[in-house]
């Protein structure tokens, strides 16, 4: 990250109405780490946070221009107005610019995490309404097959509903395996809406839907040839 931003809120904060304020409040954001990591100083290994620098007063004072006493004042008021925290040690402070990830993180990480979330909860969404198969119907070649017949059904703008989903792999099941995938391809090389069974095309000019073929087994027990 090779810049820092100034958020226009910092014209209303008496910061801005000092030059010595602003400098020093200015090379605080340059200083700070946008990343975490890890700084040598005064040969001591310091492990930073994002928006943590470690410093000192005299690295300030000369980075700054700004006197050590001045300094030492503008700290003090940064930190009684919540702008930052300081952790002191007998070599070095470090000093944490609070809030910093909501002003400094780069658009682009932002822009990314919101998508990076977004996809999650998509993928999350699609877990859940993931079709559950009948066990004899939960085999690759069925899946391709039923993969195929809902992409139809969308170009068609005709997609299933879940009820929908549910009933018709219940009635494909009892076909089996092979007979599912059979009805499956006979129907889309038809381009017809509704599943149909090869065998049930003959004798109505539509041939007839696996759900009224179900009614008709259930009410008529082998009647109207025992197809569907």
């Amino acid at each position: 990250m090779s810049y820092v931003k100034l958020n226009r809120a910092l014209r209303d904060n008496p910061v801005a109405s000092d030059p010595h304020y602003l400098a020093l409040w200015t090379w605080l954001l340059m200083l700070a780490a946008y990343k975490p990591h890890r700084v040598i100083l005064h040969g001591v290994q310091v492990d930073l946070a994002a928006g943590e620098l470690a410093t000192s007063v005299r690295i300030l004072a000369d980075k700054s221009g700004v006197k050590k006493d001045k300094i030492l004042a503008i700290l003090g008021l940064l930190e009684r107005s919540e702008m930052i925290r300081r952790r002191k040690t007998n070599k070095h402070t470090v000093i944490t610019l609070l809030n910093w990830s909501k002003y400094q993180v780069d658009e682009t990480v932002q822009r990314h995490n919101r998508d990076a979330t977004q996809t999650g909860e998509k993928k999350g969404k699609e877990r859940e309404e993931e079709t559950t198969f009948p066990e004899e119907l939960d085999t690759p070649d069925f899946r391709e097959a039923w993969a195929e017949w809902t992409a139809y059904r969308k170009d068609m703008k005709k997609k299933l509903s879940k009820f929908s989903i549910r009933k018709q792999l219940k009635q494909l099941a009892a076909l089996g395996e092979q007979g599912a995938i059979a009805c499956i391809d006979h129907t889309i090389a038809k381009g017809w809406q509704g599943l149909y069974e090869p065998k049930q095309e003959a004798g109505t000019p539509n041939g007839v839907t696996i759900d009224e073929a179900f009614l008709q087994m259930d009410c008529q027990r082998g009647g109207a040839n025992g197809s569907f």
